[in-house]
C-alpha cells in the first residue's frame, strides 16, 4: 500500500473572505440530475471540490450512510455494511 503524504504547501488565509458558490454544471446523485434551486440546503461548489450537505435526503437515502455523533467519540460517518476502518483519536 503506498502512504499518502499530506500536501502542507498550501496558504489557507482566515483573514480574507470566501464564496462556495452554486455548481455551474450539472450534479447527479445515482443518476437523478439534482435541481439545486428546489433544494432546503443546496449542493455548493468550494475551490473546485463539491460539496453535499449531511442531509437524511444525501447522507441516507442516496448514500447509505449512518450518521452519529457523540462529544467523546465525534462525528462517525459509516457506509451501511461497510467495516469501520478508522478508529477516534487513532490517526
Amino acid at each position: 500500500m503506498t502512504e499518502i503524504k499530506q500536501d502542507l504547501s498550501g496558504n489557507n488565509l482566515s483573514s480574507g473572505s470566501f464564496s462556495a458558490l452554486f455548481p455551474s454544471y450539472p450534479t447527479k446523485v445515482n443518476g437523478e440530475i439534482i435541481d439545486n434551486s428546489a433544494e432546503g440546503c443546496p449542493i455548493l461548489n468550494f475551490r473546485d471540490i463539491t460539496y453535499f450537505p449531511m442531509t437524511w435526503r444525501y447522507a441516507h437515502d442516496a448514500f447509505n450512510l449512518t450518521i452519529k455523533f457523540s462529544t467523546g467519540g465525534g462525528l462517525d460517518i459509516r457506509k451501511e455494511g461497510a467495516p469501520m476502518t478508522h478508529r477516534p483519536g487513532k490517526y
